[in-house]
């Protein structure tokens, strides 16, 4: 599948998800905000190399409800040897696109919410190369200060999705996850999310760590750190994932 159609699917799943959290407000004022990051990387000499990274966050807030969407893209070229010609030749070496959308009703009990959240996951050179899921349950803030917060939530679900040697893999799942927000200074925030989705054939742990920096206005720079694991890959892939970034965020 090319290149044009992958980011097509991406962006017609995300058009088709946004309406279908936000009826239940329908007809009411939409607050919206987010975050643009990009960050390339190109290096020439004894290594060439050409890294591309990035992420949309969107955030809607209604009077019940308050949605996300996430859109990320990773893209790297390396130059390599032939081993039979001695040529040196471009080869793609990274490829992942990833979508998300999340609804939170909000109850009348204090900091208590429900949710609906779906994902899928294309990455063509992992041992899990498609990958997707669907869960709703119950969340609620753990605790808030002044300059931070924790958020957590747990509920089943459902996932499905491909191994790189061709085994499918589809579960009834249970996903939790916890997000912790610390605001270091007026110019520096610092961010952990955690996501688990265990089911039987495999659990996919996903840690983000992040450090985002104010440079003038709206415009930042992020230091990330991407971890994602899958327990059952084919056995000539490795099991975790790792991925370092660094980019310049305008937030609006």
């Amino acid at each position: 599948m090319n290149l044009r159609l992958n980011t097509l699917m991406i962006f017609s799943a995300a058009a088709i998800t946004a309406p279908c959290l936000s009826l239940a407000d329908d007809g009411e004022d939409k607050t919206w905000g987010g975050s643009s990051e990009l960050g390339v990387i190109f290096t020439s000499g004894n290594t060439e190399s050409t890294s591309v990274k990035g992420r949309v966050d969107l955030k809607q807030g209604l009077q019940r409800w308050d949605n996300e969407y996430v859109f990320d893209v990773l893209f790297k070229e390396d130059e390599v040897t032939d081993d039979e010609s001695g040529e040196e030749r471009k080869e793609k070496t990274a490829e992942k696109y990833f979508v998300s959308a999340k609804g939170n009703y909000g109850l009348e009990e204090e900091n208590a919410r429900l949710f609906v959240f779906a994902s899928h996951t294309d990455d063509k050179f992992a041992g899990v190369r498609k990958y997707t899921t669907i869960a709703a349950g119950y969340g609620r803030r753990i605790f808030q200060t002044t300059h931070t917060y924790l958020d957590a939530d747990i509920g089943p679900g459902y996932a499905f999705g491909e191994q790189s040697d061709g085994e499918d893999i589809e579960d009834v799942i249970v996903r939790a996850s916890a997000g912790y927000h610390w605001d270091i200074s007026e110019n520096a925030v610092f961010e952990q999310k955690l996501s688990t989705e265990i089911g039987e054939d495999n659990t996919r742990t996903i840690a983000e760590t992040s450090l985002t920096t104010k440079i003038a206005g709206s415009l930042s720079m992020k230091l990330g750190l991407t971890i994602t694991n899958n327990s059952e890959v084919p056995s000539d892939t490795e099991q975790t994932d790792t991925e370092s970034t660094v980019t310049l965020v305008y937030s609006f």
